[in-house]
Parts: C-alpha cells; sequence; structure tokens
C-alpha cells in the first residue's frame, strides 16, 4: 500500500507574520515579534503531511535569487522537493496578527506566469509523482493568468497513474477540478458560496450544497469554517464536526492542516469519521501555535479527544 503523499504548489511563497498590539491604520505600528516560513498552500499540506510521519513531497514552480534558501527551509520540515525551475522570484505573502483585537490581516502578492512549455513539464512531473503517491493535494490559487482548467487537467493525470486527488481552491478553477471528479474537495465555507454563487445560512444547508456537488461525482466534500468547526458530505454520509474552544494564535494553513488530517486517515485505511476527526485535530494544532512553530505528530493529535464528528440525516 502505498504511503507516499505529495502537494502541489504552483507560486511557493514566504510567510511573513508580523505580530502588534492594537494594529492601526495610517499610523506607525511597532512589530512585537515576526517570523518568516516557507508557505503557500501546497507547501504547507506537504509541511504537515511530513510532520505526521507520511512521506512528503511538494513539487510545481520555483524561482528568483531565495530558491536555494527556501528549498533548504522545506528540507527542514521534511519535504523533499522536486520543483520546476522558472525565471519569475518567489512571493513574499504578510501577515499582521493583532493578538489583542483578534484580527488577523492577510497581504498576499500575484505570482508570476509560467510559460506554456513549463505548463507541459509540470503535467509530466506530476504524472511521474502520481506513481509514486497514494494521494496528491492541488492546492492553492490559479493566477488568472495560467489555464484555469489546470487542475482539472492534472487530476484527470493523477489518476491515470494510480493516485487519489485532493483539491482545495475556489472559483472557476475549482469549477472546472470538479469535472475530473476528484477524490476531495475542501473549500472554506466562503469560497463555497463565492464559487457556486450561494448563500448558506447553517450547517444544514451548508451540507445540502455540499451533498449536491457529490452528485457531480466529488467523492469527499469537506467545508471547514474556523472556530465553527467543519461538515462534510462524504461516501458514506454527511457529517458536522465540531472542535473545542481555543486562542488563536495562527491562521496560515489551517485549512491545509483539515485537509493534511483527511488524507492522512485516508492513506492509513482509517474510515471516514476518524480522518475527519483528524483533520480537525490537525487544524487546531497550526491555529493554537505560532505559525514559526515547527509541529510533530503528538501536536497535530493532542486535539484528538476533543473533537466532536457527527454523522447526520
Amino acid at each position: 500500500m502505498r504511503e507516499k503523499v505529495a502537494g502541489l504548489s504552483l507560486s511557493p511563497a514566504m510567510d511573513r507574520t508580523i505580530y502588534v498590539d492594537d494594529f492601526c491604520l495610517n499610523e506607525v505600528n511597532r512589530a512585537r515579534e515576526a517570523t518568516a516560513i516557507p508557505g503557500s498552500k501546497g507547501v504547507n499540506v506537504a509541511k504537515c503531511l511530513a510532520a505526521s510521519g507520511l512521506e512528503s513531497i511538494c513539487f510545481g514552480f520555483i524561482g528568483g535569487p531565495d530558491r536555494a534558501v527556501f528549498i533548504s527551509q522545506l528540507n527542514k520540515y521534511g519535504v523533499r522537493s522536486d520543483f520546476l525551475p522558472v525565471d519569475y522570484p518567489i512571493r513574499n505573502n504578510i501577515k499582521i496578527v493583532d493578538l489583542r483585537n483578534s484580527t488577523y490581516t492577510d497581504v498576499n502578492l500575484e505570482a508570476g506566469t509560467p510559460t506554456e512549455a513549463q505548463l507541459q513539464s509540470l503535467v509530466e512531473k506530476t504524472a511521474q509523482i502520481a506513481q509514486e503517491c497514494a494521494y496528491v493535494a492541488l492546492s492553492g490559487h490559479v493566477s488568472k493568468s495560467m489555464p484555469q482548467d489546470l487542475y482539472k487537467t492534472l487530476c484527470g493525470v493523477i489518476h491515470e497513474n494510480g493516485a487519489k486527488v485532493a483539491v482545495d481552491c475556489s472559483g472557476v478553477p475549482l469549477l472546472s477540478a470538479i469535472e475530473a471528479c476528484p477524490d476531495v474537495i475542501k473549500p472554506n465555507i466562503k469560497e463555497l458560496c463565492d464559487s457556486f454563487d450561494v448563500h448558506l445560512v447553517n450547517r444544514y444547508e451548508t451540507i445540502e450544497c455540499a451533498k449536491r456537488i457529490r452528485e457531480r461525482g466529488v467523492k469527499n466534500v469537506l467545508v471547514s469554517a474556523g472556530p465553527e468547526g467543519a461538515v462534510a458530505a462524504c461516501e458514506d454520509g454527511a457529517y458536522v464536526i465540531q472542535v473545542p474552544s481555543i486562542p488563536v494564535y495562527n491562521t496560515v494553513g489551517a485549512g491545509d492542516a483539515f485537509l493534511s488530517g483527511f488524507i492522512y486517515g485516508q492513506t492509513k485505511g482509517m474510515d471516514i469519521e476518524n480522518s475527519l476527526r483528524h483533520a480537525a485535530s490537525f487544524s487546531q494544532a497550526v491555529v493554537k501555535n505560532h505559525a514559526s512553530d515547527m509541529l510533530d505528530f503528538d501536536a497535530l493529535t493532542a486535539s484528538l479527544d476533543e473533537i466532536e464528528v457527527q454523522k447526520v440525516d
């Protein structure tokens, strides 16, 4: 049984988190602390899965003068890098965290644009990696300069080469990817509403929406909702996942950790309920630690007994 996993990052970034007290617009703010770590959704998934003990690969595009430093830092997390070179630099993402007022402000830079030849190389690289892996996660924004059906194409390639595929994105790339029947999708509640042009007022409406998406051929639809937990429409039914209230120190990668926990459970042969329990616990571990903290399996699973997973009609 394969236990190797991979995360695609079309545009890796250095995630720079700045902690302040009483952040004010149009004023000089003094940072209390700052961190810089390898990031982007695909990178976060690969890091989290490596921390769980699975052999983890991160692939995609990377370039610029910081390429070697980025890969070296990623390797410290136990992630094997298998990127294709490009001639544009790594992005910088800025998060301003005001712990006193519980605000979290993101400023994400746009990605560069790969050439058609580089995109074709990515398709070939994806096929190669899928042959090694149980799961491949396609996570993150597909810039408008790239083909909006790219994830749909890669889903087909991954399935053809014997791996399962998870998709975490929104908008046209998500709608297109669904046509290829991925094994898992994981939008958050806002991404779900925006992508499908719906207004969902409670978890039961969200479950019904997720069920309708399943009818299109997606096996498992996971919808995260931050401190409200999550809901899921899966192969064996629908679920509500409730999480304990905890202090929030970091929101970077919480949704990515949720997807990682589900992939971990499925790769280890767990049933849906236990996979969802691990998803929520992995996410809680990210939220209650600083962005720069290196998590291990014990940290990722520390909240398992506090997670409530309820099957619903």
